[in-house]
């Protein structure tokens, strides 16, 4: 799959009861609250102006590539965009849901941390599901024979377990040294 028509998706949990046998996986998002640029939206051939007031947008590959392939470059990636000046952007995640089985059908396990990335459709039907638009019954139908639009990202897998090891020994030097549990 050409990974500009993917989305990067990090396992999160996974659950394996009979009532509800799915996996949560995160993604990263742009959050602009207030651009307030004008834009120009085509609709039927016409360009119609508007003022944004509010901008998401899923991140699906790095700047200058087309996968993760290092805890620096996430890292830049993400910091380049919460420092644009005279804008308010941050890096958020998301999450969906999806059967277990869609990540196991091609690969023997899944795991806390595993990236794989999925189609845009893939995505889009997940996204509904976890929005509520579609119910179980008819998201488990579509997902049937998604397997092939999910692929296990091996150097992604290993970039993001990096730097989220990195990112939490970065927030615990960050952190509020008054807001610490005493040791008993």
């Amino acid at each position: 799959m050409d990974p500009e028509s993917t989305v990067p998706l990090i396992v999160d949990s996974i659950t394996s009861s009979e009532e509800f046998d799915m996996a949560r996986l995160i993604f990263f998002y742009i959050d602009a609250e207030e651009s307030l640029d004008q834009w120009w939206l085509g609709l039927d051939g016409e360009s119609i102006p508007f003022l944004m007031l509010g901008l998401a947008g899923i991140i699906v590959v790095p700047d200058g590539g087309d996968e993760f392939t290092n805890p620096q470059q996430i890292r830049d990636f993400f910091d380049r965009i919460e420092t644009l000046p005279n804008r308010e952007m941050r890096v958020e995640t998301g999450d969906v849901w999806v059967p277990r089985s869609l990540l196991t059908a091609r690969y023997e396990t899944a795991a806390r941390g595993d990236v794989f990335r999925v189609s845009f459709r893939l995505f889009g039907d997940s996204y509904s599901f976890r929005a509520g638009r579609i119910d179980r019954e008819k998201f488990e139908h579509v997902m049937r024979d998604r397997a092939i639009e999910a692929t296990f990202s091996e150097v992604e897998t290993k970039a993001f377990r990096e730097w989220s090891a990195s990112e939490i020994g970065r927030s615990r030097e960050r952190m509020n040294p008054e807001l610490k549990l005493r040791d008993k």
